[in-house]
């Protein structure tokens, strides 16, 4: 993984690794994780592995401040550091810090260049659905129901009228 990162089956068996393993050889994952990364700070899917590692082990704010340095030492990749933003929020909704996590997914549109206008490209609606649909979960999970609705209609008008993601979030809600 540390030298082919895009190689996404040796990716997912290393995950599958991960959360599989035992709490003793979960120390030396982490350290050998945390040189990898330190090696190779570019590698973004090494970078979240990591911070998954660090969460597990109930290390969050290590976890935060790993994905943290990340977005800023690769902030010339945009569709990187959008997806280590999202992951930074999902860190945020698992230590039930809500308003950072829609913080870090609010970043994560802006930084993926997503405005409140229509979207053009298909890897822009599934990377649109997929953050609206976290922050109405966790505007939704912290009982503010009119923030998940103001959230709702920004989709509808992101996504537009003819795809129902938006309805069906209503009737979620």
């Amino acid at each position: 993984v540390a030298d082919a990162p895009e190689n996404v089956e040796a990716v997912e068996l290393l995950r599958r690794a991960l959360t599989d393993s035992k709490a003793q050889s979960t120390n030396a994952t982490l350290e050998s994780l945390q040189q990898a990364v330190f090696a190779n700070q570019a590698n973004t899917v090494l970078v979240d592995l990591l911070a998954g590692v660090q969460v597990r082990m109930g290390k969050t704010d290590d976890a935060v401040k790993t994905l943290k340095s990340s977005i800023q030492n690769n902030s010339s990749d945009k569709n990187s550091v959008a997806n280590l933003q999202v992951s930074l929020g999902d860190i945020y909704i698992q230590a039930n810090r809500p308003a950072e996590a829609i913080t870090a997914y609010e970043d994560s549109l802006k930084t993926f260049g997503i405005t409140n206008s229509p979207l053009t490209t298909e890897e822009e609606r599934e990377f649109a659905t997929k953050v609206f649909e976290k922050m109405i979960q966790a505007y939704k999970t912290s009982g503010k129901v009119n923030e998940a609705r103001a959230t709702i209609e920004r989709a509808r008008l992101v996504l537009g009228n003819s795809e129902l993601f938006s309805d069906k979030q209503l009737v979620s809600l």
